[in-house]
């Protein structure tokens, strides 16, 4: 089915040789532009920076979640080229986070790092971010069987369980680590329940798939038939559901979450759900080949972002090559990916260059900020493209980052 999706795309004239200059080009970023501190003193090395900021050339700040994204990108870009460059920098990211970021009288991961204090403020941790963050420690176990990494993923996955779940399956967004009580706040989707936090079953159903401890398919289980009660009849999930808006990038968290355990748990009624998401989405598709970043109501903000972009990408060609999202989408995954090609800088700056823009706004300006975790989205999006179409190895959905 990627190779309908190339047809499409080479009629939209986009060759695989500017595929491959994308892949080259963000691959490099990701690894030289100093979006992650290689090069750093030793309290900064290995952790990724938020994005780079071309105006003001500085990057605001540490993300330990984008540096846990990263420990997982690095790895799947190390089992497609067996690049010991991205396993040094997974490696890396892993250490930085768990010699810094850790925090042991919690079983937490801090929030971020700000440079201009040259600490973490607030002393917050948060649920979905620890998920991210447990994945990419099990992704570097299987790959090095580094205890470590295992028996922290095992205390961080209880303080998600036994901390910040609830009993119906909902997850509190985060906690305040000095004062020891979990938050929420209505004023964003991040910090408030929601069910983007459904892929928190990617670490729980990794953690059962290796210990094969109840609690763990309990907690996935309950998360997504929390989400699924979130969604509704047409197919989207509510950010601020009292305000009637959906935000498509936590949208497409909810359904990778839910798509994650249906493959899993080889549940159906997860994978239809996830389905419906996604087609919901697809219609809303802008005539420029993009998606909109938010609807109030029905209704479109004319914004995009290209996290959610990437998303979408990853979630239809995976969909596609099960045979479940149907094939007269083929055209409209191929406009998304040639509208993604839009956002990647092509710009002299070292800095930026090959990094992705994170938002084109409603006046189709590029807002100047080079995302970290959009650039990570993209690539991936892109190389499964071409894993997809060569078809030499099926894409390890334990990798989706």
């Amino acid at each position: 089915m990627a190779k309908e999706v190339y047809k499409s795309l080479d009629e939209l004239g986009i060759s695989w040789s500017d595929i491959d200059k994308a892949i080259s080009l963000s691959e490099n970023w990701l690894l030289n532009s100093g979006i992650q501190n290689m090069h750093n003193r030793p309290k900064l090395y290995g952790s990724f920076n938020s994005w780079y900021d071309k105006d003001l050339k500085i990057y605001p700040y540490i993300y330990s979640e984008v540096t846990g994204y990263g420990i997982t990108l690095f790895l799947y870009l190390n089992n497609l080229s067996k690049d010991d460059k991205c396993l040094t920098s997974a490696v890396a990211a892993a250490n930085w986070l768990l010699k810094y970021a850790f925090e042991e009288s919690s079983n937490t991961m801090k929030f971020r790092f700000y440079y201009h204090i040259d600490d973490f403020s607030p002393r917050h941790a948060y649920t979905f971010d620890t998920g991210i963050i447990i994945n990419g420690f099990i992704n570097l176990y299987k790959e090095t069987k580094d205890e470590l990494l295992l028996n922290k993923s095992v205390n961080m996955a209880t303080w998600v369980t036994d901390v910040m779940q609830r009993k119906d399956g909902e997850f509190l967004s985060f906690y305040d680590i000095d004062d020891n009580i979990r938050l929420l706040s209505p004023d964003r989707w991040s910090k408030r329940p929601g069910a983007y936090h459904a892929k928190m079953c990617f670490c729980l159903l990794r953690l059962y798939d290796i210990l094969r401890e109840e609690k763990y398919l309990k907690a996935a289980k309950q998360i997504c038939n929390w989400a699924l009660n979130q969604q509704l009849e047409d197919g989207r999930f509510l950010s601020i559901s009292e305000e009637n808006i959906t935000n498509a990038h936590p949208h497409c968290y909810g359904i990778e979450g839910i798509l994650y355990a249906g493959i899993y748990l080889n549940e159906e009624e997860y994978i239809k759900n996830a389905i419906k998401g996604i087609v919901w989405l697809l219609d809303k598709q802008l005539p420029n080949g993009g998606v909109p970043s938010e609807f109030i109501g029905d209704s479109p903000v004319l914004k995009e972002r290209c996290d959610a972009l990437a998303q979408m990408i990853r979630l239809s060609l995976i969909t596609l090559d099960m045979k479940k999202l149907s094939e007269k989408y083929i055209p409209s995954i191929a406009k998304m990916i040639k509208r993604l090609l839009e956002f990647q800088c092509q710009e002299s700056d070292p800095s930026a260059k090959g990094g992705f823009f994170y938002i084109i706004d409603s006046n189709r300006n590029k807002v100047n900020h080079i995302n970290s975790w959009a650039t990570m989205f993209a690539l991936q999006a892109l190389c499964m493209l071409k894993q997809m179409t060569n078809k030499k190895e099926k894409f390890d959905i334990n990798y989706f980052v």
